[in-house]
């Protein structure tokens, strides 16, 4: 999927949950904002779009002046709505396997950094995901973000959290360890050649907690509209 030169932009509600915390704690949303192109008056605007440097750059400060692992405390607020039609159009599945095909779907909306893939493979199903442009530094945040809001997107749908997953990185354990396997539900393994999550086929055919039929057609065609004018069509 080609998406045309403005596919690293990223979706202002990522950002505003970043600048959240930094209220929340404390830390004056000019230091976050540093060395980016956005103020804090443009994200009164719902449908502005942020560069992939710009995003970098905030967590780069936030590292800077909250120390390394400061976005794991953002889990709690990359919530189904943070997520946009993507992340409604996922908890309106019918089934987990419904949820699943519309994340790997449309993914790219939310997070154009990464794509995934899903397979069967024998008793399991594993979604991997695979990095789409060369994010430096912020590599290992932006991937462990990623992966905590495909976390969210399985459970809510689920009612339930997801013990007995397996969620593995291409990166080596860092420093703050500890407090990623505690925002994490499922087992974690690092030097991994993949990112990925693997989970038991069974899970597949549960039934989603909020299935609604209409809405999820409804948002199913939000999110092809917004994929169809991320690739210029």
């Amino acid at each position: 999927m080609n998406i045309k030169d403005h596919k690293f932009r990223m979706p202002s509600a990522y950002l505003k949950v970043f600048l959240q915390h930094a209220q929340a704690v404390g830390l004056p949303l000019e230091s976050l904002l540093a060395g980016t192109s956005v103020a804090p008056e443009d994200l009164v605007q719902s449908d502005m779009g942020v560069t992939l440097e710009d995003t970098r750059r905030v967590l780069a400060n936030g590292a800077r002046r909250l120390g390394a692992g400061w976005h794991l405390a953002l889990a709690p607020r990359l919530t189904i709505p943070a997520h946009g039609p993507l992340g409604f159009a996922v908890v309106t599945a019918s089934s987990l396997a419904a949820a699943v095909d519309v994340l790997l779907r449309y993914i790219s909306i939310r997070g154009p950094f990464l794509g995934l893939s899903g397979a069967r493979e024998e008793n399991d199903y594993v979604i991997r995901l695979y990095e789409t442009t060369e994010m430096g530094g912020q590599r290992q945040t932006l991937v462990e973000l990623a992966m905590l809001s495909i976390q969210v997107l399985l459970e809510r749908p689920l009612g339930r959290e997801i013990e007995g997953a397996d969620i593995a990185f291409a990166c080596s354990p860092p420093a703050y360890r500890d407090q990623l396997e505690n925002a994490f539900h499922g087992n974690l393994s690092f030097n991994a050649r993949r990112h990925s999550l693997r989970f038991p086929c069974a899970w597949l055919d549960e039934p989603c907690a909020l299935h609604d039929e209409a809405m999820h057609r409804y948002l199913l065609a939000r999110c092809e509209d917004e994929m169809q004018s991320a690739l210029g069509m």
